[in-house]
Parts: structure tokens; C-alpha cells; sequence
């Protein structure tokens, strides 16, 4: 009896060596080499493979495992054997003993689905009994992104492709993509309010994504009724551009209040201030007037000679007390129909040429460099979000209530000859577009 049970013991242990050895050929896809920190896309990689949507080039990598048993011969026989249209994929397949690592590229950009791939593994390729029921093959398909990659303009026909973007989806601030303005906008006394001063401070507590939307916030700080809170984000240390295409989509739903201005802009580095640097004003909004404004900003150190009838809005070369005036500016402003009922996009196109303004696809402004160089920048800019508060359309004060403005994407794109500076993760890296290649 003592025997047989020692015969028993012994058959349920191989019985659970062999079942604990038995597990099933793993397929995972690696998508840390295929997607670009800077392009932010809608995922549908359930069924398999999803382009990266990057200018250049789409990629990733299928890793398979083999459970313990089975190892991958040294043999100029392939590890995997394709059924169906894989002409424009280029895969490089690296075999180790009991792993295969499946490149792919792709340049071609998808507008549909494509039909699937499949990819299994060779029998031929591999050193022990491939059991039946196990997992050897996997499922390739390439998906369009849900976001438009390519911009061609209705104006100047110039065709550009996506180079930076946020879908606002990932619940948090993305900080490979933005710096907070709180860094950049220090404590500030704005005006005075019944005979007292007032300050407004930018804070990231004041800055959320939330539900697919960048939410940014005015409000009184609780403790503090004279200091007013907003919110910002800026591609400050991560993103530079110049040249190129710039949307948003923002909604006005919960702008109520006076005396704060929602704001999308592209802004120089401060090196370029006087040089080839010019703010644009993209747009922002004035809810007490319902009107969005489209402005540039432009700085110089000795007087220009142009009237200021030519200027609207310029700021007079020298101020009442004699002192030179360096900023100058100019704009134009026009009442937002449905402001807060329904949403709207906004843009700019900058070419060396001119800037042309879109709100909602139509063109609101243009200005041309023959009219004025410097109101057309050439210096590489940042992007910004932001929600300014003080005394332009009333009083910031006077409000009882928070205020929010929405922004629902940031999509930047470029002509495929234009390039931008990249630097990842504070190391001072640059790369231009023209040369990046999927993940930095």
C-alpha cells in the first residue's frame, strides 16, 4: 500500500511538471518603439496592429514566447510564414532560443482598415512537438488614426502633416508634451478693487484634464478673495516650431464673468525678442463682449515709422512721459456668433509669406510680410494655453462664481521640407522633424 502510494505521488508530480511546462505560446505587441511622444492617437490595436501616424514612418514590434520545451532552431528556415498583402511592410525578425522579435515598418498612411494579416509561426523553424490547440498564430490589420494627419490648405494649397499633438484623453497633464505656466507667471499685482490691489497667480491645481478636454480655470483662491487663480500650459523645453499649421477646438459653455480672457498663442523664446520673434494671438475670447480677438505682438528698440493708422491698436512710440514705447501690436477683434452654445475651432497658418487666421474654417485675418516683416515671425515658438485674468473686459474681481474654458485637441502640423526642435525629457536633445524617425 505504502509502495503504491509512493507510485501515485510520484505520477501526480510529472503530471504537474508536464502541465506547469505546458503553458501556451505568448504573442504581445511592443509598441514603445512605434508610438512618438509627440503624436498622440486613438488606439484600436484590439484586433492587432496600429499605425503610429508619425510623418515618416509607422512601427512596432510583435514579440512571441515559447513555453519551456520548444526552442527556435539556428536555421535559415523562417520563423514566421505571412498570409495575405504584406508587400509595403518591412519586417526584420530577430530569433533567439525561445523568442522572436517581429519588426515592422510601414510609410504608407492608411485611410481604411486594411485587410488582415495573419502570421504564424513555422513548424519547420522550431525544436520540439508544437502541441495541438496552441496559440501559433497572431492577427495583423493596419488602422487609420481617427485624427487627421494631413492638413492641405484651402488658401494656399500647401500640404502638411502632423508633428505635435494632445488629445487632452490621458486624464493628467502630459509632461514629456508641456511645462505649466505657474513656472512662467509669477505672483502678479493686476489692478486695484474697492481701493484695495488685487494679484493673480497661474497654478497647476488650476490646470486639468478631465474627460477628453483640457479644462482651465479662473476662480478666487478660497482663502485669499484678493488673489485670483488660472490656469496654463506651455510646450516650453519640449516643443518649438516655426512655420506651419496650429488648430484647436474650444468651448466657451462655462465662460461666464468678467474680466479674464481664454487664450490659444504661439510665443518666442525670449532670445528672440527683438529679433525674428512675434507672438501670435491664435485667438482669445472676451466673454463679457462675447468677442475674440487676433493679435500679434511684436517688440522693437527703436521707433518704426509707420503711421499708427497703418497699425490698428499700435502702441504709440513714446508714452506721455517721453519714454520710447517698445511693444507694439495689432489686431482684430470680431463678436463670436453662438459663443457659448456650441463648440469652435480656431488657427493659424504661418508661412514665411503671411499668416493666415481660421475660426471655424473660415478666414478671419491675414497679414502679409510685405506690409510688415516683423508682424510676420520667423524665430521657432512655442505653443500656449492659457486663461489671463484682470481688468480687459471688465473687472476679474466682480465675479462670484469660477470660470472655465475647454480645449478638446492642440494639433500642430508642418510641410514635410519644415522642420521643428524636439527636446525629450530635459536633455537638451533637439531633433528635427525632417529626421525623427518614430519614438526619440
Amino acid at each position: 500500500m505504502r509502495q503504491f502510494i509512493l507510485i501515485m505521488i510520484c505520477i501526480l508530480l510529472q503530471v504537474i511538471h508536464v502541465h506547469a511546462g505546458s503553458k501556451d505560446i505568448t504573442w504581445k505587441w511592443d509598441y514603445s518603439e512605434a508610438d512618438d511622444i509627440f503624436i498622440d492617437l486613438l488606439g484600436k490595436a484590439a484586433t492587432g496592429f496600429m499605425e503610429t501616424n508619425t510623418p515618416n514612418c509607422y512601427g512596432g514590434k510583435l514579440v512571441v514566447k515559447l513555453p519551456e520545451g520548444l526552442h527556435f532552431k539556428q536555421t535559415e528556415a523562417p520563423a514566421f510564414l505571412l498570409i495575405g498583402n504584406a508587400e509595403e511592410i518591412a519586417f526584420n525578425v530577430d530569433v533567439n532560443d525561445s523568442m522572436a522579435i517581429l519588426s515592422l515598418k510601414t510609410s504608407s498612411v492608411q485611410t481604411v482598415p486594411s485587410e488582415a494579416i495573419n502570421i504564424t509561426l513555422n513548424p519547420k523553424a522550431i525544436k520540439g512537438k508544437l502541441r495541438k490547440g496552441m496559440n501559433t498564430t497572431g492577427r495583423l490589420s493596419f488602422h487609420p488614426s481617427e485624427i487627421p494627419t494631413v492638413f492641405k490648405s484651402p488658401i494656399t494649397g500647401r500640404t502638411y502633416h502632423l508633428v505635435f499633438n494632445d488629445e487632452f484623453d490621458d486624464g493628467v497633464i502630459d509632461t514629456l508634451k508641456w511645462d505649466t505656466r505657474s513656472r512662467r507667471s509669477p505672483f502678479t499685482r493686476r489692478g486695484m478693487y474697492q481701493e484695495k490691489p488685487y494679484y493673480v497667480l497661474c497654478h497647476e491645481d488650476w490646470t486639468k484634464e478631465l474627460r477628453g478636454e483640457l479644462r482651465l480655470e479662473v476662480s478666487k483662491y478660497p482663502t485669499q478673495n484678493n488673489v485670483v487663480m488660472t490656469g496654463g500650459i506651455l510646450s516650453l523645453g519640449r516643443f518649438m516650431a516655426r512655420y506651419g499649421y496650429y488648430e484647436t477646438k474650444a468651448s466657451f459653455r462655462d465662460c461666464i464673468g468678467e474680466g479674464y480672457w481664454p487664450a490659444f498663442w504661439i510665443h518666442f523664446d525670449e532670445a528672440d525678442k527683438y529679433g525674428k520673434g512675434t507672438e501670435i494671438d491664435v485667438f482669445e475670447y472676451i466673454p463679457k463682449d462675447k468677442q475674440i480677438f487676433q493679435t500679434l505682438h511684436w517688440y522693437k528698440k527703436q521707433a518704426m515709422e509707420e503711421q499708427q493708422s497703418e497699425v490698428q491698436h499700435a502702441a504709440l512710440d513714446y508714452d506721455k512721459s517721453g519714454q520710447f514705447k517698445e511693444h507694439r501690436s495689432s489686431t482684430k477683434y470680431f463678436v463670436l456668433d453662438e459663443a457659448q452654445s456650441k463648440e469652435h475651432t480656431f488657427a493659424v497658418e504661418w508661412t514665411p509669406e503671411e499668416l493666415i487666421f481660421y475660426t471655424d474654417g473660415k478666414v478671419t485675418r491675414r497679414v502679409n510680410r510685405k506690409d510688415d516683416p516683423k508682424q510676420v515671425p520667423s524665430a521657432y515658438q512655442m505653443v500656449y494655453f492659457s486663461c489671463s485674468a484682470g481688468e480687459w473686459g471688465g473687472n476679474v474681481m466682480e465675479n462670484q462664481v469660477p470660470a472655465y474654458v475647454y480645449f478638446d485637441y492642440c494639433r500642430c502640423y508642418q510641410e514635410s521640407d519644415q522642420d521643428a526642435i524636439y527636446t525629450v525629457k530635459g536633455n537638451g536633445m533637439k531633433v528635427p522633424a525632417s529626421r525623427r524617425v518614430g519614438k526619440l
